[in-house]
């Protein structure tokens, strides 16, 4: 009897370690698993902007552009994750040679699509987004005379927003619980402001970076 304890115990580390390696095994993209991620996304110089008004279209330059969110999501089937984005994000473009400045933050909810590729710890994915939400702009003109351009006149407004993505990129897995994803994505947004004939278009390529925990 002593020596089945014995062989009882000894047994015990080596089965307590394989379950160890069991769970750590186990996929982290498979289906019914729950996904909560934070993102952020930067893009220098890198957004086409234009103003549409009723007589004309302007080119408003390049753009600096922030973006920070979170989300979550649920494996549908083994790596399709479906689930629901949150970003605020920041914008701000400026000309110095017109005295003109316009900020934007607004902020967007963004149901999407993830697909991801089998691998080991890093696999591809590419996913798609689209959004609705809202948006507060407010331009400047700090020149010294009157702007005789009603587009440039000091004012602030909310908008309505529409937005359309779609990227792709790497998720580099640490363990079956984290993930870290690298890559680099489109995005169209277009918002009209309250009681203006005003539209303002941006076109966005950048890169995207974030930190993801499975359940």
């Amino acid at each position: 009897m002593k020596y089945n304890v014995l062989f009882v115990l000894l047994l015990m580390p080596s089965f307590c370690l394989a379950q160890e390696e069991e769970e750590r095994t186990e996929e982290p993209t498979e289906k019914g698993n729950w996904f909560i991620g934070a993102g952020s996304n930067f893009f220098f110089n890198s957004t086409n902007s234009k103003i549409e008004t009723a007589e004309q279209d302007l080119d408003a330059g390049n753009t600096l552009n922030i973006t920070l969110g979170a989300g979550g999501g649920y494996f549908i089937i083994d790596n399709l994750l479906v689930g629901v984005e949150l970003p605020v994000s920041f914008s701000r473009f400026k000309d110095d040679d017109i005295d003109f400045e316009r900020k934007i933050t607004s902020f967007i909810a963004s149901p999407f699509v993830r697909y991801y590729f089998n691998g080991s710890n890093i696999r591809p994915f590419v996913q798609a987004n689209i959004g609705f939400g809202s948006s507060k702009t407010t331009i400047e003109d700090n020149s010294v005379s009157p702007n005789p351009d009603p587009v440039f006149q000091a004012s602030e407004s909310k908008s309505t927003v529409f937005q359309y993505s779609v990227n792709g990129g790497i998720a580099i897995i640490i363990n079956d619980k984290v993930s870290v994803d690298l890559g680099v994505g489109y995005s169209q947004t277009n918002s009209e402001p309250e009681d203006s004939d005003l539209k303002f278009k941006n076109s966005t390529i950048g890169f995207l970076a974030g930190f993801n925990i499975f359940i």
